[in-house]
């Protein structure tokens, strides 16, 4: 269910939108890639499993990286542009490979980023650079591109759709500097703050119903704080109320059962999953690994349907460079390669630096990684069902024997 977090920290400053007979030639064939796409989404679904890398990135991006992926194995995120100038939104299904955009069907300029979406991936939500400023989209093959209402009426505006509720057709994320969800005709509602005085709240996940919302807030000692907020209580606090220190909730599944995070609970940035019964739990790093000692590391989180997998970057091996983890109660941390390499599946070369969202049945990981080229770029993992993880593994094992047999001459 995880999106992008913090856009604002990881893409490069918008320009206003350009204008000409190119830039309308590029708006025109953006306008029917998106339908195109999410018509695409079988071949993708229904792909083998195994591990593949954006190798194809175009030559005027610098790098690229995936937020969010659907059950349908339908990849959301940006690429940056190599001259340094506005990201662009991408989408990616193994079938139809890498699009990008940065005009919206319906003529919104600059889409930045697809940050979330619908299980099914026929809803996806972003940011656009506008007249206005930056603003929040929905898009939906059915109803087309749909701008969403910023908080203020007139000004400029800053505002960020991270996720989006699949069963309550619920938008979260900030606007101007306040926790804000978009519920259909309601327009934009606040989600209030952990400080009494000043708002400074930003939402970055929701459940599947919409009625529970993660973020961070400023709490009374002015500082960033993780929230809860459901229907029925508001917004709360995650771990100390009024402690000095630091904490942001990025992702919760998809039941509302489980919420992960970033927190300083135990001294350094740490990543963190809550539940109603355990609270709010540091995650230990394996054997020879530690955390980031910088938050940004840990933007990456996210956690599956069902709270039983948890992904995300920031393990850092003694002086390595950050590699993408996987969490589940029964196994702890481990890095993300080590996983995938037991479960029988060939990173063809790839370095993984981080892992920013699972799909909702865990089938699905995305993030972004190094190639064997070094350029920095996306990828997608199809995870194999228990089964075919086994016969995987004993196909491997049966052509490590017969290389064996051949090189000995039998």
């Amino acid at each position: 269910m995880r999106s992008c977090r913090l856009p604002d920290r990881r893409i490069a400053r918008p320009r206003r939108p350009e204008s000409g007979p190119e830039t309308n030639r590029r708006r025109n064939a953006s306008r029917s890639f998106v339908a195109g796409l999410l018509l695409a989404l079988p071949a993708t679904a229904s792909a083998s499993p195994g591990f593949y890398g954006l190798a194809e990135l175009p030559e005027e991006f610098a790098s690229a990286s995936f937020f969010w992926v659907s059950d349908e194995g339908l990849a959301g995120g940006a690429a940056s542009a190599a001259s340094g100038g506005d990201s662009q939104a991408i989408v990616y299904s193994i079938g139809s490979g890498l699009r990008t955009f940065d005009t919206l069907p319906g003529g919104i300029m600059n889409a930045l980023h697809v940050s979330g979406g619908s299980r099914d991936g026929q809803t996806l939500v972003g940011s656009a650079l506008t007249d206005r400023g930056i603003q929040a989209f929905r898009y939906s093959e059915g109803s087309g591109t749909e701008i969403l209402a910023p908080r203020e009426a007139v000004g400029p505006t800053a505002d960020w759709a991270q996720a989006f509720a699949s069963d309550a057709d619920r938008v979260v994320g900030s606007s101007n500097g306040a926790a804000t969800v978009w519920d259909g005709g309601l327009g934009p509602v606040s989600l209030g703050s952990l400080n009494a005085s000043f708002v400074n709240a930003y939402a970055y996940d929701a459940s599947a119903d919409g009625r529970r919302v993660v973020g961070k807030s400023w709490n009374e000692s002015f500082d960033f704080q993780a929230f809860l907020w459901t229907e029925e209580s508001g917004m709360i606090g995650l771990g100390s109320e009024h402690g000095s220190g630091y904490g942001e909730a990025v992702g919760i599944s998809a039941d509302g059962s489980t919420v992960v995070g970033i927190t300083t609970e135990a001294g350094p940035y740490a990543p963190f999953v809550w539940t109603e019964s355990s609270g709010l739990r540091p995650l230990a790093a394996p054997t020879g690994f530690g955390w980031s000692s910088f938050p940004d590391s840990f933007f990456s989180l996210d956690v599956s349907g069902d709270g039983s997998v948890v992904v995300g970057g920031g393990l850092f091996g003694i002086g390595s460079d950050p590699e993408a983890f996987i969490y589940s109660p029964t196994e702890g941390v481990r890095a993300l390669s080590d996983h995938l390499e037991s479960l029988g599946i060939d990173l063809a070369g790839w370095t993984l630096s981080e892992a920013r969202a699972v799909s909702e049945d865990g089938r699905f990981i995305v993030g972004s990684g190094i190639d064997p080229s070094g350029r920095s770029s996306g990828w997608l993992v199809v995870i194999p069902e228990p089964g075919t993880a086994i016969q995987l593994a004993l196909g491997l094992a049966v052509l490590s024997g017969l290389g064996a047999s051949r090189s000995a001459g039998t």
